[in-house]
């Protein structure tokens, strides 16, 4: 589970989490990298492998990406997974069902354009 506050500047969040360990009773906050605290907004991408992929537009509010975290295995730290994520009404994320962690998703690369990158973060 992640709750998300206000900071009072209105201008980023705090997130907490909890797990079915701790029967959801037990919030604590999140760690994520200092560049990813200048955001108020944050979408959870997928938690079936263990971690947490949590997409954050902390590039600005007018820009169409973001950078995608990898939690560890208890939700609690985040580190960077892959920089300048696009997202156009949705993230452009998805994962392969037909092999177990790897997922697909777009980078925006500046004058080069974007391409596709796939990674396993195992």
């Amino acid at each position: 589970m992640f709750v998300a506050v206000s900071h009072t500047d209105e201008k980023r969040i705090h997130i907490y989490s909890s797990n079915y360990e701790s029967q959801f009773l037990k919030l604590q906050k999140v760690r994520l990298p200092k560049d990813a605290m200048l955001s108020n907004t944050f979408t959870l991408m997928d938690t079936s492998e263990k971690q947490v992929f949590l997409f954050i537009e902390n590039h600005g509010e007018t820009t169409p990406f973001g950078n995608l975290y990898i939690s560890d295995e208890k939700g609690r730290s985040f580190s960077l997974s892959m920089e300048n994520v696009i997202k156009k009404g949705a993230v452009d994320f998805e994962k392969v069902s037909s092999l177990d962690g790897t997922y697909i998703l777009n980078k925006y690369m500046g004058n080069a354009g974007s391409h596709s990158t796939s990674f396993d973060p195992s």
